[in-house]
């Protein structure tokens, strides 16, 4: 029993004390030599396992990152996959309304406006923040619905052209919105130009798109939105499509009345506008008595 407890304890740990040492617990006097062994195993084994621990612990760590890596991507590839799925159904809807009648398609659509989409973009936090996937699947879905109006045949919904614009500028998201007036997809309209108008002040170049929208629509439609501005006391906005329109024939006492509601400042500036109009009209700074400014 000893000497297969030495022979065992030599190959497995290095020694027949240490065998002895660490088998005496199994087998009380004299015992066999697979409790030695065993011993051998117990007490080296602790330091193998120990080191197999340590060893062990950076691949752990890297199997964490790689997990963590797997499911930001897979977050990633859903979030991708919802809104395909949104704009998916949007096109089907939209594909569906444009086989309809016009009168069966114009009420498809403002029951889609009405019943989806209007709900689903109020809502959207308070907080317009362009990350929300929320607010990012219901933009994707509003943009494909307006795209299939139009590749379908059908003018896009001029309500929910104006909504998702209003998104759009509510988050900062100036890019897609100039894409969207770019490619023209919203119908033009007094409304749009007047939104455009309003958007100006935060971003520069919605006020030459709602000009260029003026030029399409006729001088009826300019005209109206000049009033439209001056309801809403904009009077230097109404100057600008004025002197950009060449809109020379447009009475100047309702301007010069709007502008004396905002103060002396714009009053000033509106009329020195228009004393440079008359001069450069007439070859002279006078109003002509008929448009009793004087």
């Amino acid at each position: 029993g000893d000497g297969d407890g030495d022979g065992d304890g030599d190959g497995e740990g290095g020694s027949g004390a240490d065998a002895d040492s660490g088998g005496e617990g199994g087998s009380g006097d004299g015992g066999d030599g697979a409790a030695a062994s065993d011993g051998v195993r117990g007490a080296d084994g602790g330091a193998v396992v120990g080191d197999r621990e340590a060893a062990a612990s950076p691949a752990m760590g890297g199997g964490g990152a790689t997990a963590a890596a797997s499911l930001a991507a897979a977050a990633q590839q859903a979030d991708a996959d919802r809104q395909e799925a949104a704009a998916a159904t949007a096109a089907a809807v939209a594909a569906a309304d444009a086989e309809a009648d016009p009168y069966t398609r114009s009420c498809a659509t403002r029951r889609v406006v009405s019943v989806v989409f209007r709900p689903a973009a109020e809502a959207l936090p308070a907080e317009a923040d362009a990350r929300c996937q929320r607010r990012r699947h219901l933009l994707a879905a509003m943009t494909a619905y307006l795209h299939s109006q139009v590749a379908a045949g059908a003018s896009a919904d001029p309500v929910l052209g104006e909504m998702l614009l209003r998104l759009l500028a509510a988050e900062g998201s100036h890019a897609q919105l100039q894409l969207l007036l770019t490619q023209r997809i919203l119908p033009d309209s007094v409304p749009l130009a007047l939104f455009l108008f309003q958007l100006a002040p935060a971003f520069a170049p919605a006020a030459d798109f709602g000009l260029d929208v003026l030029k399409r629509l006729g001088a009826p439609a300019q005209e109206a939105l000049v009033a439209e501005l001056l309801q809403q006391q904009d009077v230097l906005a109404a100057c600008r499509v004025i002197r950009n329109l060449r809109l020379l024939a447009f009475p100047p006492r309702p301007v010069l009345a709007a502008a004396a509601e905002c103060g002396s400042e714009v009053f000033t500036a509106v009329y020195s506008f228009f004393l440079l109009r008359n001069a450069s009209c007439r070859g002279s700074a006078s109003f002509a008595p008929e448009e009793a400014c004087d």
